[in-house]
């Protein structure tokens, strides 16, 4: 187990990236999202299954328990992709180290954090190639950017306020759900590598650098490519009928 310190927060949060994929499709085919911490460990770990913010950032937030971290569960709203804030729907976590709080994450599918960030204004920082940074925003907030192909892009806003527990099931019900959720809308997966990050792009897997472009692409002709790819790729372990739904769900 990792020592409490900054190091160990770094080698938990990025091994934790590189080990389970990002990925909504037990939402695509209509099965229920448990943050229950005997559903995340038999789905994350025994099942070989990835999730979203829920599933990811609530094991991460037990393990750094685990190992002596003093967590805090937080909330977000995402901008990334979006004409602006979104609802109260991404969970994240700040960890407090000798006198600063670092803001972590491991359940974000998009060019988020790839390893903890001091969770303070105009913090900023280079991660593997990326570029993020923290503004001020009203009343204590905070708002994430990372810089893509020369512009500051807005990834999501924390919130000073932490939720109570209840918040998170109602925003988990709302991303599981709600028939206007993005992930009731699209195949949406990811996986951080050595060299860049695979994510689901049409009927099929991309592999994308820190700047978002394009290095290698893996197409899709039917649910068998889709377990085979991901399974190689993503190391995800994915049933038949979750494959098939993944397929079912991609564009014509």
């Amino acid at each position: 187990m990792p020592e409490p310190d900054l190091a160990g927060l770094q080698r938990l949060m990025q091994a934790q990236l590189r080990a389970i994929a990002f990925e909504n499709f037990d939402v695509l085919a209509g099965r229920p999202i448990s943050r229950e911490p005997q559903a995340l460990f038999d789905k994350l770990l025994a099942q070989g299954r990835g999730g979203y913010c829920f599933e990811l950032n609530g094991l991460l937030a037990l393990a750094l328990e685990a190992a002596g971290f003093a967590v805090t569960r937080r909330i977000g709203r995402v901008c990334y992709g979006r004409p602006g804030p979104g609802p109260q729907s991404h969970k994240l976590i700040s960890v407090a180290l000798v006198g600063c709080d670092w803001l972590v994450d491991a359940g974000f599918g998009g060019p988020g954090l790839l390893a903890p960030l001091p969770c303070a204004p105009h913090a900023t920082a280079d991660q593997d190639g990326a570029r993020v940074r923290l503004l001020p925003l009203a009343d204590g907030d905070l708002l994430l950017q990372r810089l893509i192909d020369g512009a500051w892009v807005d990834i999501f806003q924390i919130l000073r306020q932490p939720p109570q527990d209840i918040d998170y099931d109602v925003a988990n019900h709302f991303c599981a759900t709600y028939p206007r959720s993005p992930f009731r809308q699209r195949v949406l997966a990811q996986l951080h590598v050595a060299d860049g990050t695979w994510e689901a792009d049409g009927a099929g897997l991309v592999l994308r650098d820190a700047q978002r472009q394009a290095l290698r692409r893996v197409d899709w002709d039917g649910p068998d490519a889709v377990q085979a790819s991901c399974a190689e790729l993503l190391r995800l372990d994915l049933p038949p009928a979750v494959a098939q739904a993944v397929w079912d769900r991609l564009p014509p």
